[in-house]
């Protein structure tokens, strides 16, 4: 068993900006995180199997986001911001050489506050966030130094955009390796 827990803060320095297709000069400030994630890790011995289970909080301050329109682009903050989820992760051997990998998240990432000028987008879902993903591998490995994994990660639709404009949304997807 392993627990582990932490804390920490992130901070991305502010700036300005200019757009020559637009003429938009902009100004964003920094931004900071505050994390916290707890943490459970498990191997099982008589499966020889390999479990992991993670939650975690974020809040934003002054969240920098991108409020382009068109050939307008330019980056805005978005006031405060938060995101909670979880994952869970296994590694299980199914023959010697052979086992199944995969892991599965959940996110919940939100505005608190953003009115921008385009308008109030508090309470909206955060942009390129989406609610899960998932993976799902075989690791073969026919020699001690190789490993074949071929796999497949999936995520669930996000919005582009702070606005939530169903036209810009992501659809879910599939990726094989």
């Amino acid at each position: 068993w392993f627990l582990s827990a932490s804390d920490n803060e992130g901070y991305r320095p502010g700036g300005a900006g200019y757009n020559p297709q637009s003429g938009r000069r902009y100004e964003i400030e920094a931004e900071y995180t505050r994390n916290h994630e707890v943490a459970l890790k498990q191997r099982y011995a008589p499966l020889a199997a390999d479990f992991a289970v993670n939650v975690f909080h974020t809040d934003w301050i002054d969240m920098q986001v991108d409020a382009s329109s068109g050939t307008d682009y330019y980056v805005d903050n978005a006031g405060r911001a938060r995101i909670r989820g979880g994952e869970l992760e296994f590694r299980l051997p199914l023959l010697e050489t052979l086992r199944l990998a995969g892991g599965f998240g959940i996110t919940r990432g939100r505005f608190v506050s953003y009115v921008a000028e385009e308008g109030d987008f508090s309470g909206n879902p955060l942009p390129k966030a989406p609610r899960y993903s998932g993976s799902l591998a075989l690791e073969w490995m026919p020699f001690e130094s190789l490993m074949l994994r071929p796999d497949m990660t999936w995520r669930g639709p996000t919005p582009t955009m702070a606005s939530n404009d169903p036209a810009l949304q992501l659809d879910s997807a599939r990726l094989y390796n």
